[in-house]
């Protein structure tokens, strides 16, 4: 059965449907959200999931409510992927769990271990178009990672504006000003 509930995902990835046709988009999201829940660890309510994804080990993928992945993703789960409630993930934007690691003089790279690391991505992030996660990234609640950004394997804090190669604070997001 889990076959069938792949083939259905795969063939709900391959196509995009336009904007403008609403009620056939609203079919498809719910179609892949409800695959989702078979082949993700967890997949919460409305979550959306738009086409032509790259993606692997999706039974190590949990994704919280409203929480949306981009066209043409490319994720990497291996060593497990945690998206929080909430989260909006741009077009194009790569996550990697695993690496490659570099081994001694005298080895060949390519004799190197793989290593995983979970990524965790906290409530309410906003990860801008073709942005790049590492293993072992911990992106804060209610973040906003800036497009193109590249996000190592670190710890991050809550509130915060990334940018930049490697991924530095640019600034913290301010209260809500009361008038």
């Amino acid at each position: 059965m889990k076959s069938i509930y792949y083939l259905l995902f795969y063939l709900t990835n391959c196509f995009s449907v336009p904007y403008r046709l609403t009620a056939i988009d609203y079919f498809y999201r719910k179609t892949r959200e409800k695959i989702a829940r078979k082949l993700f660890r967890y997949a919460g309510k409305e979550v959306v999931i738009r086409p032509k994804l790259k993606i692997s080990y999706l039974s190590e993928i949990s994704i919280g409510d409203r929480s949306s992945l981009g066209d043409r993703n490319m994720i990497v789960a291996s060593g497990g992927l945690t998206i929080g409630a909430d989260v909006m993930i741009g077009p194009e934007v790569m996550i990697f769990t695993q690496n490659h690691a570099i081994p001694p003089i005298g080895k060949k790279l390519i004799e190197g271990e793989v290593v995983t690391k979970k990524v965790t991505i906290g409530d309410d992030v906003w990860i801008g178009a073709r942005a790049i996660i590492l293993p072992g990234a911990k992106i804060g609640k209610g973040t906003v990672v800036a497009a193109g950004t590249i996000v190592p394997g670190k710890t991050y804090p809550e509130n915060v504006v990334l940018g930049g190669n490697p991924a530095k604070i640019i600034k913290s997001r301010e209260s809500e000003v009361m008038h």
